[in-house]
């Protein structure tokens, strides 16, 4: 700002000091007018340079009318992202940070994540047994951690069974949820075969309201 005058370079100062701070991000009055004057002046821009452009494709008699109109549209559209993306790069939002500073991805910081599984049980099982061997088929798996313990709770008295989540943390989740899930439920299934636990079998029942006696009426005699 060194061939500025003073009085200008005075009214740059004054706006960049008026603004509110939002995080480690400063967000002054001098930095929304900037925004406000950019977006204007590219907006002028590609209106004109569109109009440029349609009045170059009438011109030209090689191309229908539905040619022309989907030329149009194509155009509009490359030249908006165009500006928007100049218009990013001449501000220095978010592309500067990107490309000059580290980025920690604050929701991937760690590898470990949580796991829940449904698994429901009889209501004439031994509660307690079932959540002892839940516990301890996630236990004995290898991919399973310790700590967090591996946890399971009542989650409702549902029609036909009570209802169980169990939740365990693993450290490796780009060898995949299906299979480890697949694991656990296998395990839970042959440790409650052992021990006479049921889980019931998904079933609907049907009455019909209403319907004829297809009883055959008794013979009369002669």
């Amino acid at each position: 700002m060194d061939g500025l005058p003073q009085g200008l370079v005075r009214t740059i100062e004054a706006l960049k000091a008026i603004g509110i701070d939002v995080g480690s991000y400063r967000l002054s009055l001098y930095g929304l007018f900037s925004t406000i004057v950019v977006a204007v002046l590219l907006y002028l821009v590609v209106r004109v340079t569109l109009r440029a452009v349609k009045w170059l494709l009438r011109r030209d008699t090689r191309i229908d009318a539905t040619q022309r109109l989907l030329a149009e549209k194509l155009i509009a559209i490359a030249l908006a992202v165009f500006a928007l993306l100049f218009g990013i790069d001449l501000l220095g939002i978010p592309n500067e940070l990107l490309m000059t500073q580290p980025v920690e991805n604050w929701s991937y910081a760690s590898p470990e994540v949580r796991v829940r599984m449904r698994v429901p049980v009889g209501y004439g099982c031994d509660l307690r047994l079932a959540q002892r061997l839940i516990i301890e088929t996630a236990m004995t798996n290898p991919r399973i951690l310790n700590e967090p313990e591996p946890a399971v709770w009542i989650t409702a008295f549902g029609e036909r069974a009570v209802e169980h989540e169990l939740r365990y943390w693993i450290s490796d989740p780009e060898a995949g949820l299906g299979n480890i899930q697949g694991e656990v439920f296998l395990g839970i299934w042959d440790r409650f075969k052992e021990a006479g636990i049921a889980i019931p079998y998904p079933r609907q029942d049907v009455r019909i309201i209403g319907a004829p006696d297809e009883s055959p009426a008794p013979a009369s005699k002669s």
